[in-house]
C-alpha cells in the first residue's frame, strides 16, 4: 500500500495516509492502538473498496487506486473468529468444492478425499476428508481455513485475533502452520493486541493509532514489551489475602449447584459480594451454557442457582438480579436507534415495566451519573461516540440496575490496547461497588489482573481453584 486514504460515506476518515509493504513469504503483525479503521483495512484488502487516494499492489500488479478499481476480489483470504467454513459439509467439499472457479458437474469424491488427506497428513492434522466441519475443534477449524486459502490460491491471509478462538496453549501449533506456509511463499498479515503473541510469529510489525500506521517495530525492536505495551498498573487498598479475608466473611451472593446444561455437566461455585472470580475456561465448553441460563434463555438439566437462600431461584429471579454482558456487547447489547439515556435506563424494565421511560426517574439518573459519565450522556445517537464511551454505558448501567452478580463473557475480545485497559477498570469498579463479577474467558492474560480468585474448567467440569 502507498499513501492511502479512505473515506466513509460521510467523509470521515477511516484511514489516512496508510503505507506499508508486505514481501512474499514475510508474516508481518499489525497492532492496534485502537479499533479505528481496522475494518475498512481488511475489506480494502480482500475486496477493493474504493480509495481516496493512494495505489494498492499485490504481486506488483496495481489493483486499486483513486482511479481505477479491479472489478475481481483480491486473492486474499480472512481467518478469525467468524470462521468461513459451512458446519455440515465434509472438509474435502468446503476445500474443494465450495470455493471460485470449481466448474465440475460430477464431484470425484474420492479423488478430492485423497488430496485432502494428503495434507491432513503433512500438516500432522488429525482430520479425514469426510469429517465434517461441525466435528472439528477451533484448532483444527483454522487449520483447515488456512488450506482453503492455499487451495484458493490465496497470497496473502489476514489472521485476526486469533487467540480469541484457539487456546492458549494450542497457539504455538498454529503458528508451526503458519511457517510451513510461509516457507512456501504464502504472505501474512498478523492482527493481534498482545505484544507476545506477535513477537513470538513475526518477523516486523506496523502500530496502528485512528487508521494511521504511526511507527514499524523491525525484529529487534519487537523484543520490547514496554515499545507499545506497557504493563498495566493495579493498586488495590488492600493485599490479596487482606482482601479475601474481608470478601469470605460475607455471605455468597451467587451460589451454583450441580448445574448440568449442554457440555457443563455437575458445575458448582460460590462467589461472594464485591468479588470478582475469573472461570479459566480452556476449550470454551461452559461459556455458552452459563451465559444461556443467567440470561434466563434456557433452564438447567439439573441443579439450581441459588441467592443466600437454601431454595433454588426461579427463573423471575435469576431474571432481576443477574446480569449478562454478553462477548462484543456493542454490536450485540446496544440499541444503535435509541439514545445513551434509553440504553443507560433500559434494564430498569426487569424490575418495574416502563420506569425507563418515566421522566422523573430519568432526571435522577442524569443528575447522578452526568458527573460520571459526562455530557456522552445527553447523546441522541450513540453511534458517533467512541468506545471507550460504549464501555461506559454498558458497564455503568450495570451500577445503575444493581443486580447481585454480572457475568462478562470474554470481556477481552475484539479489544483494542486502550480499551484493555478501560474495561479492565470498568470491572474492578463493579467489584467495588459491591456486585459479585464472574469473568468467562479462554484466556488468562489481561483477565488475571482484575481477578481475585480463577477457577479452572475443562470439558465442562471445574478442574482446580
Amino acid at each position: 500500500m502507498n499513501k492511502v486514504t479512505l473515506t466513509d460515506y460521510r467523509g470521515a476518515e477511516l484511514l489516512r495516509n496508510i503505507s506499508f509493504h508486505i514481501g512474499k513469504g514475510e508474516i508481518m503483525g499489525l497492532i492496534c492502538l485502537n479499533n479505528h479503521g481496522l475494518d475498512a483495512l481488511v475489506d480494502l484488502i480482500r475486496q477493493n473498496t474504493p480509495i481516496r487516494c493512494g495505489h494498492v499492489y499485490i504481486g506488483e500488479k496495481l489493483i486499486n487506486s483513486y482511479r481505477r478499481i479491479s472489478p475481481f476480489d483480491n486473492p486474499a483470504a480472512v481467518i478469525d473468529k467468524r470462521g468461513r467454513l459451512l458446519d455440515y459439509m465434509s472438509m474435502s467439499d468446503n476445500i474443494f468444492v465450495i470455493r471460485p472457479g470449481f466448474k465440475r458437474f460430477i464431484i470425484p469424491d474420492r479423488a478430492l478425499d485423497r488430496r485432502f488427506d494428503q495434507i491432513a497428513a503433512e500438516l500432522d492434522l488429525p482430520v479425514s476428508g469426510r469429517t465434517w466441519a461441525a466435528d472439528l475443534s477451533p484448532l483444527e477449524r483454522c487449520a483447515a481455513e488456512l488450506v482453503r486459502a492455499s487451495a484458493t490460491g490465496a497470497v496473502l491471509v489476514i489472521i485476526r485475533d486469533i487467540s480469541d478462538v484457539i487456546m492458549e496453549s494450542e497457539l504455538a501449533r498454529f503458528h508451526d502452520y503458519i511457517r510451513r506456509y510461509a516457507s512456501k511463499g504464502m504472505s501474512f498479515l498478523y492482527i493481534s493486541n498482545y505484544h507476545d503473541e506477535i513477537s513470538q510469529i513475526c518477523n516486523r510489525a506496523a502500530l496502528m493509532s485512528n487508521g494511521e500506521i504511526i511507527k514499524i517495530l523491525s525484529r529487534e525492536n519487537l523484543r520490547d514489551p514496554l515499545l507499545i505495551d506497557p504493563p498495566l498498573e493495579v493498586r488495590d487498598t488492600l493485599p490479596l489475602s487482606a482482601r479475601r479475608a474481608q470478601i469470605e466473611k460475607e455471605e455468597p451472593a451467587l451460589t451454583l449447584k450441580a448445574l448440568s446444561y449442554g457440555s457443563m455437566n455437575d458445575f458448582t461455585l460460590s462467589v461472594h459480594k464485591g468479588e470478582c472470580l475469573l472461570i479459566f475456561d480452556q476449550d470454551n465448553s461452559i461459556a455458552a451454557p452459563m451465559e444461556a441460563i443467567m440470561s434466563v434463555q434456557a433452564r438447567p438439566r439439573s441443579g439450581g442457582v441459588f441467592f443466600n437462600s437454601a431454595k433454588a431461584a426461579r427463573k423471575r429471579d435469576i431474571y432481576r438480579n443477574i446480569m449478562v454482558i454478553g462477548e462484543n456487547p456493542i454490536r450485540n447489547t446496544l440499541f444503535h436507534n435509541m439514545s445513551f439515556l434509553d440504553n443507560f435506563c433500559f434494564p430498569l424494565e426487569r424490575r418495574t415495566p416502563r420506569l425507563w421511560l418515566d421522566n422523573r426517574a430519568r432526571r435522577c439518573v442524569l443528575r447522578e451519573y452526568r458527573e460520571i459519565i459526562g455530557e456522552d450522556i445527553n447523546a441522541e445517537d450513540i453511534s458517533m461516540l467512541s468506545r471507550l464511551s460504549l464501555y461506559n454505558l454498558i458497564y455503568h448501567r450495570v451500577c445503575l440496575f444493581k443486580p447481585k452478580a454480572v457475568f462478562c463473557v470474554q470481556p477481552m475480545a475484539e479489544t483494542d490496547l486502550r480499551a484493555r485497559r478501560h474495561v479492565l477498570g470498568l470491572i474492578r469498579m463493579l467489584r467495588d461497588r459491591g456486585i459479585a463479577a464472574v469473568i468467562l474467558a479462554s484466556s488468562l492474560r489481561d483477565n488475571l489482573i482484575a481477578a481475585d480468585r480463577v477457577v479452572e474448567v475443562e470439558n465442562g467440569r471445574q478442574k482446580r481453584e
